[in-house]
């Protein structure tokens, strides 16, 4: 036949090993591709039995007595994988030969992931300045120009136009398996457009974007279609810089390279994502890269949205519209959350100004406070002496700067000595002393404290004298209102103590039997009277005064 000769040079040239025996096992062809996976000299084999042991020269050999013609095989050798696939040869009168080829896996992977690796950088290559030619002439397109007669527009149109067939003949060469056609491509950038909110194109409100890429006129690219739709841009070479900005300024939105000197985008990624103070602010990766590995490492990492170049200005535009979009509402949740949170914060110093700290906590935690009864709390009441007079004769300023005067230094007396403010009525002041089951010796406490209570009123200006009285026993406490919470004591002991202090001698501490046997070895006291109370019955009260001073 006429292709005869061709045989041997074609079996000469090509990859995988082809290993021809006949009936008897004897080599009948081999080219040089076998002889080097087996280990055997060409010329020494040919024609010899290829089992025998003259032949054999390593443990591959005694795997294909094992054999089966198909499906093709693996055979390990030396840390490398081979496939080998046998086929029976038409059988001839003495027997059926076998036809083996031989293929080193190991050596195949290497060779396309060698070839991967080319074409991956080979792309990013060809792309960043076919993106920087079609980048300019799409803009300079835009514009108008001042001097129509040398009409340089039709120049560009070739130029851009020359650009995207180069373009697209690049890709064709790199990824020929993809089908993608330009009107396929169009359709689905329709798609995308259409997919966006509609809104959009009406926020044009300026944002600031921060543009990261290591080369000037990608960076100038970039910045130019940006300002040209309203947007302030920022710009930084690379990584580090990024980052540097991002921590110093307020940036709404960055457009982000992947290879870049020094930190490369991947790093940055994982820096904002690992960065409390700049997660929230999105990420577009415009890059060259193509793997699909790569892009969905970007999108891992925390970026929104991923662009190739060269970029089309209308998917850009969109893109970044909608990452604008995104994060105007995730500002305003922010900025309700920062509103709520507030608004929680000064109700619950609201409550702690109104109630005590244990009754806002349980009230803000459970919507109620759980009442309760307390056995031995000492209630003091304190109250100007001869007030209803003052009034009658003062202005209204007057009366309320001198009651504000008068109720601050309560209270500052009040928690300068550990007792707990009740509530004023009018002029009258009330607080208490193990209503909520705090240690202490509270019936000396609350003697010292009205001691105190007394001197602070005679230091003030209005010139007022206050009467206290105090009593000891078991109260009711509890929180009542809805709309305006008040928590408040209930029982004869603070019946009693409002009275004793209403029968008291003015500009003293009085107090009752039940408190005087709690302090009397502390402070000095006398008895004045002893009074008949309303469902009481005569009850002694006794004068504490100050302590002699040493």
């Amino acid at each position: 036949m006429e292709y005869e000769p061709y045989i041997p040079v074609v079996l000469d040239h090509v990859q995988d090993g082809i290993l021809v025996l006949d009936p008897h096992g004897v080599v009948v062809e081999m080219n040089p591709a076998a002889a080097r996976f087996l280990g055997c000299a060409q010329k020494d084999t040919l024609g010899k039995d290829f089992f025998s042991e003259d032949t054999r020269h390593n443990d591959l050999l005694d795997a294909f007595k094992e054999l089966s013609s198909m499906p093709p095989q693996g055979v390990t050798k030396d840390g490398s994988t081979y496939e080998v696939c046998i086929l029976p040869l038409p059988e001839d009168g003495a027997g059926t030969g076998r036809f083996f080829i031989l293929r080193d896996l190991t050596a195949l992977t290497r060779a396309r992931t060698a070839k991967s690796e080319f074409f991956g950088a080979i792309s990013h290559e060809l792309r960043t300045p076919l993106n920087i030619i079609i980048g300019y002439s799409d803009m300079m397109l835009d514009e108008r120009f001042e001097k129509a007669s040398t009409n340089p527009r039709e120049d560009l149109e070739r130029i851009n136009t020359a650009g995207k067939q180069l373009l697209e003949t690049v890709n064709g060469l790199l990824a020929p398996s993809t089908g993608t056609t330009e009107e396929t491509a169009k359709a689905r950038l329709t798609a995308l457009i259409r997919e966006a909110p509609e809104d959009i194109e009406r926020n044009n409100a300026p944002h600031r974007i921060l543009v990261v890429d290591d080369l000037d006129e990608n960076r100038d690219l970039l910045a130019r279609r940006l300002q040209r739709d309203g947007h302030e841009v920022v710009v930084a070479r690379d990584g580090l810089e990024a980052l540097e900005v991002l921590h110093q300024e307020n940036i709404d939105l960055v457009l982000l390279d992947i290879m870049m000197p020094r930190m490369d985008g991947f790093q940055v990624l994982k820096a904002v994502k690992d960065d409390v103070r700049l997660d929230r602010i999105p990420i577009v990766v415009i890059s060259s890269l193509t793997e699909v590995d790569d892009i969905v490492r970007c999108i891992e990492l925390g970026a929104v949205d991923y662009l190739m170049k060269p970029f089309n200005n209308v998917l850009l535009k969109a893109r970044v519209n909608a990452s604008l979009h995104k994060k105007r509402f995730r500002d305003i949740e922010d900025a309700y959350t920062r509103r709520i949170e507030e608004g929680k914060r000064r109700l619950d110093n609201l409550l702690r100004v109104i109630l005590p700290a244990s009754i806002a906590e349980e009230l803000a935690i459970t919507g109620h406070v759980e009442p309760r009864r307390f056995p031995d709390a000492v209630i003091l009441f304190a109250d100007v002496v001869g007030f209803s007079a003052y009034c009658r004769n003062r202005p209204p300023d007057a009366v309320v700067d001198h009651l504000q005067d008068l109720v601050y230094a309560l209270e500052k007396v009040v928690d300068e000595h550990g007792l707990l403010k009740i509530k004023t009525i009018g002029d009258a002041f009330m607080a208490s002393a193990g209503v909520l089951g705090e240690p202490g010796d509270h019936a000396l406490q609350a003697v010292k404290c009205g001691l105190a209570m007394v001197d602070a009123c005679a230091s003030l200006a209005s010139g007022w004298q206050l009467r206290v009285g105090i009593h000891t026993g078991p109260v009711i406490a509890g929180v009542v209102g809805h709309s305006r919470f008040l928590f408040d004591v209930w029982g004869d002991t603070v019946n009693i103590a409002a009275r004793v202090e209403s029968q008291g001698v003015p500009g003293e501490v009085n107090v009752t039997r039940a408190v005087w046997d709690k302090v009397c070895d502390d402070l000095p006291c006398k008895s004045q009277r002893v009074v008949v109370l309303r469902n009481v019955g005569e009850m002694e009260i006794i004068q504490v005064t100050h302590p002699p001073r040493n």
